[in-house]
């Protein structure tokens, strides 16, 4: 099966606050820190389930400014920034492919695997990183519904049909680079742990 490839000049963005009169090309030129919200839930996990995408609650636990939220809603993926900015809305119809894998990060002074979250539409590729793997099992089971194609070059929904998250979490750090050396993916990306301090 035919796999769309991450463009090799997107680089990791951690400067600044998002604003809302960003470039028609920055979100395709950076790869963005981000919380993910599926069916209410956010990932980096806040303890609460929030039915208001827009409700300052979402914003309150942020520890980073160059944050995106990402929030996959029933009829297209929503992204703002930390003040609640809308930055883009995409359609499921319009997006030719979604892909999830994992890549290594930094949380703190430690290694850590993190989701890389890529959307291909027509016209742009953009590309997300949220902490962690937890998003992953609710984002595949959400993108089901969706008409959106799921790409899953990492084999990352198998593998965490037969382990826990934190498993497969912990089997990444040390296969990932030849994984993805293979698969022609990032080898490494800077420090994604600054949220909600996972």
């Amino acid at each position: 099966m035919h796999m769309h490839q991450i463009p090799k000049d997107v680089v990791y963005y951690e400067a600044g606050p998002l604003r809302s009169n960003l470039p028609d090309h920055f979100l395709s030129s950076y790869i963005i820190r981000s919380i993910i919200r599926v069916d209410g839930q956010l990932f980096p996990q806040s303890g609460r389930k929030i039915d208001n995408v827009m409700g300052r609650a979402i914003f309150a636990g942020v520890k980073t400014i160059s944050t995106a939220v990402v929030s996959f809603d029933s009829d297209r993926i929503r992204i703002y920034n930390s003040n609640g900015d809308n930055l883009r809305q995409l359609s499921y119809q319009m997006s030719e492919a979604i892909q999830l894998a994992p890549i290594l990060g930094m949380a703190g002074a430690n290694f850590a695997t993190s989701l890389l979250i890529t959307i291909f539409t027509t016209q742009e590729t953009i590309v997300f990183v949220n902490p962690g793997l937890k998003a992953a099992p609710s984002l595949f089971k959400f993108l089901k519904t969706t008409e959106l194609k799921i790409e899953d070059p990492f084999k990352l929904q198998e593998r965490l049909a037969k382990s826990s998250v934190m498993d497969v979490t912990q089997k990444y750090r040390f296969t990932y680079p030849k994984e993805a050396e293979k698969l022609g993916y990032p080898e490494f990306i800077g420090n994604v742990g600054a949220i909600w301090g996972e």
